[in-house]
């Protein structure tokens, strides 16, 4: 699959997914149009996804939600057993570059870091920041 298809379809996957988590009830409705979301994804080491996905679930999304960061979901992929994408939400990038920094300053963060860390790849980390469309109906 080439790289315009795969970010075509991640970019429709990203629509659909912060969708439903407005309609679960995860984000709500406010006049501030500078959401901003993360689209984070990892390559994982071989044969680590079952062990990140794991932690992922029980140690950092607690740790990030009790820092006020919105985890709006987590994913796997289906071509792959490396790959895991999960989405956080600010209110606005003061509020993304304050809590940022917060979290990983924090005791939960050095607790938990030396348990996630070994399991990405080498240059395995890409995030895009991205920001609703004056069109789009998802605000928080």
């Amino acid at each position: 699959m080439g790289a315009r298809v795969r970010t075509i379809l991640l970019t429709t996957l990203v629509g659909a997914l912060v969708a439903a988590a407005a309609a679960a009830g995860r984000l709500n409705d406010d006049d501030d149009d500078r959401m901003v979301v993360e689209v984070r994804t990892y390559t994982l080491k071989p044969q680590t996804r079952d062990r990140f996905v794991r932690a992922f679930e029980e140690r950092a999304v607690p740790a990030l939600e009790a820092a006020g960061i919105r985890v709006i979901g987590s994913f796997v992929s289906t071509e792959d057993n490396r790959t895991f994408v999960w989405l956080r939400g600010f209110r606005n990038e003061e509020d993304r570059v304050e809590k940022i920094r917060a979290f990983y300053s924090s005791e939960a963060w050095r607790a938990m870091a030396g348990e996630f860390v070994p399991l990405i790849a080498e240059d395995g980390i890409d995030v895009k920041v991205v920001t609703p469309t004056p069109g789009s109906a998802i605000r928080w």
